[in-house]
């Protein structure tokens, strides 16, 4: 399980899943549950799996669901090439590309702004050797999105503008940029890394995580995060430190304080384990006695911050300043979350909650997490 997205009342998921835990129906790794008859029927077919993960990106807005992965064929014969779109007219093979440009590779990341559906992946121009990485869904026809940068990786967006990591070839430079929808331009200075993780805060401070010291025109003691903010770069502290240190998942809540997971033990010059919350005095702050290994993804639900990973029971909450594991907890990885219908959900690759049976998806609800049908059976293929 890649990815969770409650979009037309209704909660989809895709990923590396070919049937319900039962067998007894096709689901082609895109999913879509039905709360009344308490089942998974597949989405308009499905799609077939080309390379790697088949569906790694689900986003809803108001005029359909856009999903990106590493598929070449929906609802068993229409070509797709990498990106599809679902509404209640079926699928829109979203193929329509300005002239001379063709998709080669899905996305691995997407971000939505007023004007459209921004995606991360292989856009090829006509000539074999020029490649645009980045490209913009209209609701008509994708644009590529030119510069002179060769990889991205990491994307937000604060509604008007997208932010994204970047590395040129030409310079061998990374860098933070802002696209506002018709110019570049680089956020402060240069980068050791590539960000893994962006958010921006409603004020327009942008956070970039990553893995280790991070180090910006030379100057080192980032350490796995910085922010930008009043024009410049800087230093949350002293960072996140320990045994190979790594921020990978961000959250940001209504009144902007920042919640940081990921892999490390002290934030600032405070013991905290491997969850953190920067408040708006730009103080790093730990979140009770932390969790017990790997953080790999973080929802804010009103007041409440839930975390899923490789720690114990898998998936937790913050409420009255202490982590409090949800029901009996999830037996395997959980790497996505979704608030819907003022449920928990959760997917990843875990089999029980306790002795009930739940098979790679979950809602918490009465206390106890429960089996959304017969859950989703994972192929050969899944990965921890």
């Amino acid at each position: 399980m890649y990815a969770l997205e409650s979009w037309d009342g209704k909660l989809y998921a895709g990923g590396y899943f070919t049937a319900n835990a039962t067998d007894e129906k096709t689901l082609a790794h895109l999913a879509v549950y039905d709360p009344a008859e308490d089942d998974w029927a597949t989405l308009g077919g499905g799609l077939n799996i080309k390379y790697s993960v088949p569906v790694h990106a689900l986003k809803g807005r108001a005029e359909g669901l856009y999903i990106g992965g590493d598929f070449d064929y929906i609802g068993g014969a229409l070509t797709a090439n990498y990106l599809a779109g679902y509404n209640e007219d079926g699928w829109s093979e979203m193929l329509a590309c300005e002239e001379g440009i063709t998709i080669t590779a899905g996305p691995s990341e997407t971000a939505l702004t007023n004007d459209g559906v921004y995606a991360i992946g292989n856009w090829r121009a006509s000539y074999p050797t020029v490649y645009y990485r980045l490209a913009c869904w209209d609701g008509e026809i994708w644009s590529a999105i030119e510069s002179d940068y060769t990889q991205f990786r990491g994307i937000a967006s604060d509604g008007s503008s997208m932010f994204v990591g970047t590395y040129s070839d030409i310079t061998g430079e990374y860098h933070v940029a802002e696209y506002n929808g018709a110019n570049w331009q680089e956020l402060g200075g240069i980068f050791n890394r590539n960000p893994q993780a962006l958010a921006v805060a409603s004020d327009g401070t942008v956070f970039a995580a990553a893995s280790g010291s991070i180090e910006i025109d030379g100057e080192t003691g980032y350490n796995c995060i910085a922010q930008w903010y009043d024009n410049q770069w800087l230093k949350l502290g002293s960072g996140l430190t320990g045994n190979s240190p790594l921020a990978n998942a961000l959250a940001i809540d209504d009144d902007d304080n920042l919640y940081v997971g990921g892999r490390f033990t002290q934030a600032g010059v405070v013991d905290a384990l491997n969850v953190c919350l920067r408040e708006e005095d730009g103080i790093l702050s730990n979140l009770g006695a932390g969790l017990d290994g790997t953080v790999k993804v973080l929802l804010v639900d009103e007041s409440t911050i839930i975390a899923g990973g490789d720690f114990s029971g898998h998936v937790a909450a913050y409420i009255n300043e202490e982590w409090t594991y949800l029901g009996a907890g999830l037996d395997g990885t959980v790497r996505a979350l979704a608030v819907w219908d003022d449920k928990i959900y959760a997917g990843g690759k875990f089999e029980t909650s306790g002795e009930t049976i739940v098979n790679n998806i979950a809602v918490f609800s009465g206390g106890n997490w429960q089996a959304l049908g017969a859950g989703l059976t994972p192929n050969f293929s899944l990965k921890g």
